[in-house]
């Protein structure tokens, strides 16, 4: 019987709670985050995750890879926009490709990149 006691004691110093079958009620900010509904959103986040498009930016070789870098190599007078239109016509960008694109060009060229990024959103 002093065994049993002893280990009584242990289970509450672990913060164990003897009522098993009783459910949490988990509030976060303010939000009652023990409800079923806060499951199915999880579970539409998770679907959306799983469905979205995580694809990478296209390796730029060739001529392509030139014009990028004439694009870099840009001076303020000059007009983006024939490297730009050879750039689309030789890569078929998708959306990845083009932020990749007005990365690498804000780190290499600021004035190419305020050049180049209203022609990427009228692209």
């Amino acid at each position: 019987m002093g065994e049993e006691k002893m280990e009584d004691a242990e289970f509450y110093e672990l913060g164990a709670d003897r009522d098993l079958g009783r459910k949490f009620k988990y509030k976060i900010y303010g939000l009652e985050l023990s409800d079923p509904k806060w499951g199915e959103v999880a579970d539409k986040i998770h679907e959306a995750e799983e469905e979205a498009d995580w694809r990478e930016a296209k390796p730029v070789t060739g001529k392509c890879k030139l014009v990028m870098e004439k694009l870099e190599s840009l001076e303020e007078k000059d007009d983006p926009s024939g490297l730009i239109a050879e750039w689309v016509e030789l890569l078929e960008p998708q959306c990845v490709d083009w932020i990749a694109l007005l990365d690498q060009l804000r780190e290499a060229n600021t004035n190419a990149y305020l050049k180049v990024t209203p022609l990427a959103l009228l692209l």
